[in-house]
């Protein structure tokens, strides 16, 4: 296991970190629009309170991510 010197998060939390969309963020999920409540590292996941209704949801960060977003709306068939 990788190991960070101290006082800093481990390896994995930095990258997770870097780009995913911040708390609070406002994001578009498959299941539709929402903000960020929450993150699951270890899933490589965020937790959305969904707009519509309150429920939450936990989605891959590559789906609400905007950059995977924009491929998939680019090259979708």
């Amino acid at each position: 296991m990788l190991s960070a010197p101290k006082g800093e998060p481990p390896p994995l939390y930095q990258q997770f970190q870097a780009s995913a969309p911040a708390l609070g963020a406002r994001v578009s999920t498959p299941d539709g629009d929402g903000r960020v409540v929450g993150h699951s590292v270890p899933r490589d996941a965020v937790v959305v309170r969904m707009d519509a209704d309150g429920s939450r949801c936990t989605c891959s960060r590559a789906s609400v991510c905007g950059s995977r977003q924009s491929y998939e709306e680019r090259y979708r068939s």
